[in-house]
């Protein structure tokens, strides 16, 4: 089955009834000795993005209040975005490795679940569990403690 079409249809369908985002993606680049820091290397994509409230039973999108991811709990302010995959490198092949924040009406959210809608294996959609964040907040294969990100042993501030 040729999925390129139904791509397109998803895209179109959220285009229509959604709002409209850009996913930027930031990479943890090289690190400089010299420095102690890495570069980032960030891409935009624009898209467009569904919002729901992470409490939205109604919708049958529900992401469970109070639910755990990792290390944060979903608190009522937080969001569930549903965007397209049309268009954007396969997100969920990567999640660990990069930040990935959506900048949807003036403000910054970050990913903290990601679900792929992926019949054939051909990503069609996501569905993010978000929540206002840093952009600077990476998901490393680490963790974060306060505003420091501990990375094999070492540490990198993320924010002041």
């Amino acid at each position: 089955m040729d999925y390129t079409s139904i791509q397109r249809d998803v895209y179109n369908a959220i285009k229509e009834a959604g709002t409209s985002a850009t996913i930027n993606i930031a990479t943890k680049g090289t690190y400089s000795p010299v420095l102690d820091t890495y570069s980032t290397n960030a891409t935009n994509y624009s898209s467009y993005v569904l919002v729901t409230k992470s409490d939205d039973s109604d919708s049958g999108l529900s992401s469970g209040i109070g639910k755990k991811i990792g290390d944060n709990v979903i608190k009522t302010e937080d969001k569930l975005f549903v965007f397209p995959a049309y268009l954007l490198p396969r997100l969920d092949a990567f999640l660990q490795n990069v930040n990935i924040s959506i900048i949807s009406n003036g403000k910054n959210w970050r990913i903290q679940a990601l679900n792929v809608l992926e019949p054939g294996g051909v990503a069609l959609m996501y569905k993010a569990n978000v929540k206002l964040g840093e952009t600077t907040s990476y998901v490393y294969a680490g963790w974060e403690v306060g505003n420091t990100l501990m990375w094999d042993g070492s540490s990198e501030v993320l924010w002041a």
